[in-house]
């Protein structure tokens, strides 16, 4: 019976141990994956990008996004894939609610790539602060370029440039209170226009995405009609900005109206006052109706003024359904989850707020 006892004693040691071990290892896996890996799955730490970066200047671009994450990953974020991780296909989630139960529309591809036109003649340091990008992050995309390196109107200069490993933008937290991680920068292209500042055009995927679906529509349809004023989305890493309560986590952006008459010359990066005689009602409609065709629009807030001109001019073609969906006003019992929505200020512009990506615990709506 004594020596039975000792056999039991020992198999319960062993068997303690054993279990000590497979957790300790499934701890040591786990904190793997918070550091983040390279395509070969290797575990990659501030300390390895410091090494790549004094070996290799030209990875700047790559090092200073790869230990922003890092950083981020230790702040009790939801654990990201370890896997190199690609955009969402926006297609597969759309709803017919979404779309204001109109047909949605599909989505045009996103550009890794976004090169930016030299306005004005700066340094490239300058550029690099009205574009809101690191100076050291400019010239590693650019070829023989220093901070004090003088740049001529016309030139055109990679902006942001994409790495196949890179996670995907995250949005944290509120539109009012939040954060945007690995922010997608809005490129350049045909129907709109970006201010000639604009370190406030960051996003993520899926109001980047929305927005050139929504300028391409507008382009093909209507060419040569006045190009679309966009104004603030995000910083590139979020958070407050004057004069803004909300534009935090990348997925807000106001959008000028589409006018008769021509913009201030001397302000053309200024939003016009809309009324009854300057308002193009059908071009301003169509970019309303596209964004909501985007499925990805959650709420577009607007003046009750301008949100009754459109209404007049769209109503006659909408069902029912699709203008409560639609229309806070006229008032209905469902005003409130409509998609128009009044709000003071914004006689000027659309104040467009998207849905948070998918799979991204982290983001409120």
């Amino acid at each position: 019976m004594k020596y039975f006892s000792k056999t039991i004693s020992k198999i319960l040691s062993l068997a303690t141990a054993g279990i000590i071990i497979f957790f300790a290892a499934q701890a040591s896996a786990q904190s793997r994956v918070y550091l983040g890996t390279d395509n070969t799955g290797t575990a990659s730490s501030e300390a390895d990008a410091n090494a790549a970066e004094s070996s290799n200047p030209s990875n700047t671009a790559q090092i200073e996004r790869q230990t922003q994450w890092n950083a981020i990953s230790k702040k009790n974020l939801p654990a990201m894939p370890e896997a190199p991780v690609e955009a969402m296909d926006l297609n597969a989630i759309m709803q017919p609610e979404r779309c204001g139960f109109m047909e949605c529309l599909p989505m045009v591809p996103l550009q890794d790539d976004v090169y930016y036109t030299v306005q004005e003649r700066v340094t490239v340091s300058q550029q690099a602060a009205m574009w809101g990008v690191p100076s050291n992050v400019l010239t590693a995309l650019n070829d023989n370029l220093s901070p004090e390196t003088i740049l001529t109107p016309g030139q055109k200069l990679l902006a942001d440039a994409r790495l196949a490993s890179e996670p995907v933008p995250y949005s944290r937290g509120k539109a009012s209170r939040g954060r945007l991680y690995h922010g997608r920068l809005m490129p350049e292209g045909e129907g709109y226009f970006l201010r000639s500042s604009r370190p406030r055009s960051w996003g993520t995927d899926t109001t980047i995405q929305s927005l050139m679906t929504v300028f391409h529509a507008y382009h093909e349809t209507f060419p040569g009609a006045h190009p679309i004023n966009v104004g603030d989305i995000s910083k590139r890493r979020g958070g407050k900005i004057k004069p803004h309560a909300s534009h935090q986590s990348g997925r807000d952006v106001d959008l000028g109206f589409v006018h008769t008459v021509d913009p201030d010359e001397h302000h053309p990066e200024h939003f016009i006052r809309a009324n009854a005689d300057n308002l193009d009602v059908e071009k301003t409609w169509f970019i309303v109706e596209s964004l909501i065709r985007t499925g990805n629009v959650k709420t577009i807030y607007v003046d009750r003024t301008v949100m009754a001109m459109l209404y007049a001019f769209a109503s006659k073609n909408l069902s029912p359904q699709q203008k409560e969906r639609i229309f806070s006003n006229p008032r209905h019992e469902n005003s409130a989850s409509s998609i128009l929505q009044h709000w003071p200020g914004h006689r000027n512009h659309l104040h467009v707020r998207f849905y948070c990506p998918p799979e991204q615990p982290g983001c409120r709506n």
